[in-house]
């Protein structure tokens, strides 16, 4: 939240949450927080998209990355706050060190691989090729942490 002079926050509020969102309807059932992360949906109503492409290498080379503002069908507003996605940063490292370690692990008990320099360079260029994924998925991992489906 950006403050004033007056360490007062800018708009006059500290939250903007009542104006986010519909409630979701009491007579639909309630998405899954994996569908909405493996499907690129939204996680409140599992209908409208987040990201504009589902393919995360088109979506981030040809589109720069944008995502929608806000849901196409209950108006969810995805980035809650400026610089709310900031936080997918740490969802993004433990998936690196996530996806690092199950290379680690099959190169090491599987292929017996003991150069530390080829591990190091195929764990580099493995967690460099699928880092699109990887942002992807961050940020939807990121706001399903914050939004309540039941609401």
């Amino acid at each position: 939240i950006l403050l004033n002079n007056e360490n007062k926050p800018e708009g006059g509020k500290w939250t903007y949450d009542d104006l986010n969102r519909k409630k979701f309807p009491k007579n639909k059932t309630t998405p899954a927080t994996y569908t909405s992360i493996l499907f690129n949906k939204c996680p409140k109503c599992s209908k409208g998209s987040f990201w504009k492409s589902n393919n995360p290498y088109y979506n981030l080379f040809f589109k720069a990355g944008e995502n929608h503002s806000k849901c196409s069908n209950c108006e969810l507003k995805f980035e809650i706050e400026p610089g709310f996605f900031y936080g997918a940063m740490f969802v993004s490292y433990g998936l690196g060190i996530g996806l690092g370690s199950i290379i680690l692990i099959i190169a090491l008990a599987v292929f017996q691989f003991k150069n530390i320099v080829a591990l190091t360079a195929i764990i580099g260029l493995s967690i460099l090729i699928l880092s699109p994924v990887n942002y992807y998925l961050s940020r939807l991992i990121w706001l399903n942490a914050f939004i309540d489906s039941k609401n």
